[in-house]
Order: C-alpha cells, then structure tokens, then sequence
C-alpha cells in the first residue's frame, strides 16, 4: 500500500530546522491517526514516517501538564570534583538533520517496524506526566522506532540479524543512571554493545534557563551532568567516540555530547532544535515535534552507519548526503576529542586536580569553623536553595553558601538524599512530610542519650520553592550490606535497649540502615517510620 505524500521541497536547506518547518507547512492540517500507519510490506517515504513519528508524539503529549513534584538533578552522583574527564565546549555542532535526499527516499515497512510503531501509537501518556514518564512514553520508543526504520529499511536481508533495543538504567534496582541506554544485538552470537546514552532534564528538574545554558557555563552542575554520562558511557563500554546527548522534555531541547575513553575528554555541542518556547507551549506546537522526531532520526541514523559498515554501504547507494553528514558528525567530535600538547594536557589536569584540593580543604575548614545552621541559606549544586531554620541566638551569616557535589544521590518514595564528603554530611530532602516529622522528633528526643550511635544533626530547614523539609546530619560512614549477630548485638545494645525503655521504636531495622564508620563502629540511620509504639509485640524485630 503506498502513502498518498506532499510534493517534495524544491531546494536545499542548509539549516535542517527550516528544512522541517517548510516541511510543516506543506501539511498545514495534519493530524496523526492509527489509519495512517502503513501496513506490513507497504511502501512509503522518510518524509511521512517523519509526519507520522511526530504525530504521534504530539498525539501523546497534547494537553498533559508537569506533574507537581520536583525531582533533583541525579546527574550530581558518581562525579570527579578533580576533574579528571576533560570538558570541551564547541562553538558550532556540526549538522544534524535529515536532508532533502533522505525525506524523499522510499523505504518498506517491515512487519517488526510496522508493530514498534503501532505499539506506541497506541500508549497513552498518563497526566499529569514528569520526566521518567516523559522518558518511558516518547524518547524510548522514538529512538527505538529510528533505529528501527534504518536497519530495516535497508532492504538488505543481512541486516535481519542486527537488532537494537532501547531502555533504562535505575539506581535503585542496583544499575547505572541512564534515562535511555541504546544497545545494538547481534543475534547470531546473542552479544550485545551498548553504543549510545541520552540523558532528559525537564524544565521542573533543573530550570529551563539551566537547559538553555548547558554547555556555556562551565559550571560545576554543567561539567556533573555530562560527567555522569561519561561515567555511564564508560560503565557499559559505549564505543570509542560515546553518542551521548542531553535533552530537556520533549519537544525541547537537544544538546549532543560525545565522549573518548582514551584520551578521557567529552566535547558538549550547543542545542541543535532552536525550540524558543518553554514548556508547556511547546507541547502542544505540531512543528516542535517534527524538529525532535527530525533530529532523532539523524541522531539515529548517524549511530546506525557509524556502527555497521555493511549498513553504511548500502545507505551510500541511497542518501550519500546522509551519510556524508554522519561521517563528518563523527569526524568532528573525534577531532574535538583529539588530545591536545601532552605538556599542556598535564599542566592543565594538575591544575584542576590542585585547584580542587584547595577548594575541598578551605570548604573543609570552614565549615569545621562555623557550623552550618549559622549561615540563613544554603545552596545545593543543583540550584535548590535550602533555608536554614535557627536553634540558637548565635549571630547569623547573612549570605549562602554553595556545598560541593555530592558523592552519592538516593532517591526513594520518601525523600531525596545527598551524600557529601566535603563536608562530611548528608542532605534529605523529604517529599514525605510525615517521615520528616518522624525523623526530626526522634534527634531532638535522642541525640543527647545515644551520642555517637546514631548521626548528629547539624540543621534543618525548608526548601525555597516548595517548601519541602529538610535536614542535614553527618554522615557516619557506608551502608552495610549484610549484619552479623554480633552487629545487630551491638546495635542492640547501644540504641535499640535504650529508646525501647521509653516506649520508642525504629520500625524499619534492616542492613541498610546501618553504617560502618571508619574506625569501625557502627551507626543506626532512617528514622523516618521511628515513634512511641504500644503496639503488642512490637520489639524491634530485624528484616
């Protein structure tokens, strides 16, 4: 069945978001439907999979809001407050979207493309959305359906024994942090490459002018977001030049970022959508989708060609513009990534290094000197403002002051948690009020009596912007994964017999809610569910 489609663009377009807004305006009216979707075996053209894969987009994400909560920037664990990866910022990035030779190409659907497309169509995008949800419903399948398009269409029996898959990494469930982590399979040997890693910000998570300054700034949340990339691309063996890229909510913005493992530098490029509007207008704009689901596919296709030679030779017979343009993206970033004058590659890491080390041991001692709940507010690298609740008549220092990056993030159903080594302390912020209430009643019952058994609390106080609570207490050392008798002996008897003879109890004893110290001790943590109990039988009974 072969697509009724536009009259081709009658000229070249150097800049490829003009090439699609013309591409819009030739289809002024065009609204997606399940009857659009070509059937299996069907022939139909790069430019109405573009409409369509756009269509769906916008079919999925019209009318739908932000969800009320504010998740933090998880991007500030895992990073080198050295600096060890060396960050690059180019001026230009180089082209990125499909060019007239491609839109006018015809492709066959495949029966696995045809059930890819018709699958996600079919989602439907709960509201309010936030950003896991904006992942999980648009930037996954779009990708996947691109990769998708590109292997299939080839038309090259050869090519039934590549396949990609697209997912996502959770922390919690003991993996990376990777919002979508590419894979390329083979199936004739079952192995598997991951080959690529996209990171999404929203607007919510870290503030629309912060999207739009990524990589100009230089700044320290700047360099963590890319690093945690890095730090992913590396984990899982992306190839030598990494494909990684940072994007806002979709249809938003798009920042490509490549990364090499043997020279350890990453090159950030500037946004490639030119997307003007904030979220929510550009939800609802037909064209903004087209501008994402345009770059997507070059993002995709410029991945296919560069990991298969046997794909790169037969879409040479196609599109040789295409994939002249995905070689010379990769040529770029390889040159942007080239190391530079050794002697000055080592001036400049040593440099970093020492500069780090200053900063870490001044902030060290300053707040060795002055305890934080002195100062009216503090700042966390990801731009959340804290103010500082005062217990004391102590004169207070009337300006923030910016932590460092965490070493670890943790995030769960009731809080968000920031674990520092300079200084060594734990930031939570509570999106559950209730065990904020909990937790903060049993330190100012208990932290006279137990003393070292369990963390000091060093301030509390509320988030600026939504005035979620928060507190900061030290932090005692690393979670242990496994308790002996003997440790929930000693746990036992420092804390545990002491709150029990009032009546008080922890309510959520297990191995991760201890801390080994350094010097070998150990620290009960989690006091969120902890409160007077009369419940009969409640004695503290371990997981």
């Amino acid at each position: 069945m072969s697509m009724a489609i536009a009259a081709p663009l009658d000229e070249p377009y150097l800049d490829g978001v003009h090439n699609v807004i013309k591409l819009c305006l030739t289809r002024p009216d065009y609204k997606f439907s399940l009857n659009s979707l070509p059937m299996p075996g069907a022939t139909t053209t790069v430019q109405e999979l573009l409409f369509l894969t756009g269509g769906i987009g916008n079919k999925l994400l019209k009318g739908k809001h932000f969800g009320p909560n504010k998740p933090s920037i998880t991007s500030l664990s895992r990073t080198d407050p050295a600096h060890a990866a060396t960050v690059v910022r180019s001026r230009h990035s180089p082209n990125l979207f499909l060019t007239q030779e491609m839109l006018d190409s015809e492709v066959v659907v495949t029966r696995s493309l045809w059930v890819s497309m018709h699958s996600w169509a079919e989602d439907t995008a709960p509201d309010p959305i936030n950003e896991n949800r904006i992942t999980t419903a648009i930037l996954r399948p779009l990708f996947l359906v691109w990769l998708k398009i590109w292997t299939d269409a080839s038309m090259d029996p050869a090519t039934e024994s590549l396949e990609w898959n697209t997912r996502s990494l959770n922390p919690s469930e003991g993996g990376g942090d990777v919002d979508v982590l590419v894979t390329r399979i083979l199936k004739d040997t079952g192995s598997a490459v991951e080959v690529a890693a996209i990171e999404a910000k929203t607007p919510l998570s870290c503030g629309h002018n912060d999207i739009l300054n990524f990589g100009k700034t230089g700044d320290l949340k700047d360099d963590a977001l890319s690093r945690q990339q890095v730090y992913e691309g590396k984990k899982h063996s992306l190839d030598q030049v990494a494909h990684v890229w940072c994007t806002d909510g979709i249809p938003g913005h798009f920042f490509p970022v490549a990364y090499r493992d043997d020279t350890n530098r990453f090159v950030v490029f500037p946004d490639v959508s030119d997307v003007k509007n904030e979220w929510p207008e550009t939800r609802d704009k037909f064209e903004n989708h087209m501008k994402a689901s345009s770059i997507a596919a070059a993002w995709a296709f410029m991945v296919v060609v560069t990991a298969d030679e046997g794909l790169k030779q037969r879409w040479a017979k196609v599109c040789q513009k295409q994939v002249d343009q995905a070689m010379q993206w990769s040529t770029t970033a390889g040159e942007q990534l080239a190391s530079p004058n050794r002697l000055i590659a080592t001036l400049t890491g040593c440099w970093a290094a020492v500069s780090a080390l200053i900063y870490q041991a001044v902030f060290s001692l300053l707040v060795t000197l002055i305890p934080l709940e002195r100062f009216e507010s503090l700042k966390l690298p990801n731009g959340d403002r804290i103010m500082v609740e005062s217990t004391t008549n102590l004169r207070r220092f009337p300006f923030n002051l910016t932590l460092p990056l965490p070493d670890a993030f943790h995030k769960s159903n009731t809080a968000q948690t920031f674990v520092l080594s300079w200084p060594k302390v734990v930031v939570k912020v509570y999106d559950d009020v209730e065990h904020y209430a909990h937790e903060i009643a049993f330190y100012e019952r208990w932290s006279s009596a137990l003393g070292s058994a369990i963390p000091t609390l060093h301030a509390k106080g509320r988030r600026t912007d939504d005035s979620k609570p928060f507190l900061i207490i030290s932090n005692e050392g690393e979670r242990i994964t496994e308790l002996t008798e003997e440790d929930r002996a000693i746990v036992q008897r420092s804390v545990l017999d002491v709150i029990h003879k009032e009546g008080w109890h922890h309510h959520d004893l297990a191995a991760r809610n201890v801390l080994r110290k350094p010097s070998g001790g150990l620290c009960l943590v989690d006091f969120g569910m902890a409160s007077k109990c009369e419940r009969q039988g409640c004695d503290g009974v371990w997981e």
